[in-house]
């Protein structure tokens, strides 16, 4: 099948991995061995580094990052091992927006402007996360989630299906700061929680 890809001025591509229809706006760099489903759209600025999956029929906004490095990139750049970073078919990351490596999301996924997802976060089906929302990894969520904007889930919280956070629900997991013994908030299925509500484990 012919592969169609627009790439804008000043753009970097390194991958050959390319589906049919791409579109890669101004400024924006794909990097070594990242995959690019068909009929997918890249923002002016956004980078895309190594070890990224985005599938097909995904806009990716103006500059995100997908992939983001975590710490030990700044200690050896060099050797670095990307770990995976799935963007699942059908989705919107809105422009700002930065995924650290080592995340997956399913199908049908939407954020809002410049939401934040750290590594070993793991989101389901049908999502939506809102504007400046704050994951801070090590984290699940399940399907049909909606975080509305400003919420912050802390590391080892647990989202089941069906859930509705409003604006500004923190969920925390230091009960005893700054004790350092971690629990992280269980949300469960159907759950609806109300805006500025702070939980904690």
């Amino acid at each position: 099948m012919e592969v169609s890809v627009m790439i804008s001025k000043f753009a970097v591509v390194e991958t050959e991995n390319m589906g049919h229809n791409v579109t890669v706006g101004e400024f924006a760099i794909i990097r070594g061995n990242a995959i690019i489903g068909e009929n997918v759209r890249i923002g002016t600025g956004s980078i895309i580094h190594p070890n990224v999956v985005v599938e097909s029929n995904t806009l990716i906004g103006s500059y995100c990052i997908l992939g983001e490095p975590t710490a030990s990139f700044y200690d050896d750049p060099e050797h670095h091992e990307f770990r995976k970073t799935i963007i699942g078919k059908n989705s919107l990351v809105r422009s700002n927006t930065i995924i650290y490596e080592d995340v997956v999301v399913g199908k049908n996924f939407q954020t809002g402007h410049r939401v934040t997802i750290r590594e070993e976060t793991r989101i389901g089906e049908h999502c939506r996360i809102g504007t400046l929302c704050d994951l801070q990894g090590k984290l699940i969520v399940g399907n049909y989630v909606n975080l509305h904007s400003h919420v912050q889930l802390n590391q080892l919280s647990y989202i089941e299906d069906f859930v509705w956070l409003y604006h500004y629900v923190v969920l925390t997991n230091d009960p005893y700061p700054p004790m350092g013994k971690l629990r992280g908030v269980t949300v469960r299925k159907y759950a609806q929680i109300a805006a500025r509500a702070i939980i904690m484990p």
